[in-house]
């Protein structure tokens, strides 16, 4: 986990070996927006989903799909910005009804052949 991006367009990066059990009080207080990029396993994603409760600004980078792989989107209840990348074709579902109404920023691109 560190930052990443420019000085004037820090993000928090969080891979799939950070460690979610020590995580820098400045880092949950919303001052960057978090990506994840990459595979991370369920248990991963449910530490991080619990930790970061509260991020507004969420960009995800996903290398698989499926209802039951992203349901941890709708975990953020003051979610205000949203950025979905994902790099093949994928069954990525994204039911819009449970976002939270806090959203006013969704960005979904795909990337495919």
């Amino acid at each position: 986990m560190y930052l990443s991006g420019t000085s004037s367009n820090p993000f928090l990066m969080i891979e799939s070996d950070s460690d979610l059990d020590h995580v820098e009080q400045e880092y949950l207080e919303n001052k960057y927006p978090v990506r994840l990029f990459g595979n991370y396993d369920k248990g991963f994603i449910e530490k991080f989903s619990h930790r970061f409760r509260y991020v507004k600004h969420l960009d995800i980078g996903r290398k698989f799909g499926g209802d039951r792989d992203n349901a941890f989107i709708y975990d953020f209840p003051h979610l205000e910005g949203l950025v979905i990348s994902l790099y093949r074709d994928t069954d990525f579902i994204l039911d819009c009804a449970k976002l939270p109404k806090s959203i006013y920023s969704l960005n979904l691109a795909v990337w495919s052949k």
